[in-house]
């Protein structure tokens, strides 16, 4: 299990004394999925690593990226504005997928009360969060991480949320 927490703000959850409701912690899901969509359309929040030659090649001439999921825009699949073999982390749409669409079935959200978290259950998605060694085509490769992450943007988006919230 991948995940994203917002333990950087239990402290100031703490503080508030605020325990986060089913429906605060729906909208703070909201809030983590649209920020993942954005870090894949950046290519990463620090940038990722660029893909190897190798791995651009063997992309192009598998014909990917090529959209498997139903209903997925296109445009949600671009990085920095282009749609093609370079683009990190995009095949199919099925991490992206994994991470952002509540109906997928890879999708995980969860919370308890101060801490909220999604993530993909995908078999690969753990390799791309933390990096490491695997194996493609009965080769040994390592993999560099490309994680994703609660970025300062999410954290403001979150803080404004449980504030709205508070002031109810």
């Amino acid at each position: 299990m991948i995940s994203l927490d917002l333990s950087e703000l239990e402290k100031w959850l703490g503080q508030m004394e605020m325990e986060v409701t089913d429906a605060e912690a729906h909208a703070i899901g909201g809030v983590l999925r649209q920020d993942v969509k954005e870090q894949f359309s950046r290519g990463g929040d620090p940038s990722w690593q660029p893909l190897s030659r190798i791995t651009v090649a063997r992309k192009r001439m598998l014909g990917y990226p090529r959209i498997t999921r139903k209903g997925m825009n296109p445009e949600s699949l671009k990085q920095n504005g282009i749609l093609g073999p370079e683009n990190i982390l995009i095949m199919t749409g099925a991490l992206l997928s994994s991470w952002t669409d509540e109906t997928d079935p890879h999708h995980l959200e969860e919370h308890d009360g101060g801490n909220v978290w999604i993530g993909s259950l995908l078999p690969y998605a753990e390799i791309h969060q933390f990096g490491g060694w695997t194996v493609i085509d009965d080769r040994r490769v390592y993999v560099p991480a490309r994680p994703l992450r609660v970025t300062e943007d999410a954290r403001r988006r979150i803080i404004d949320l449980l504030d709205k919230a508070t002031t109810k």
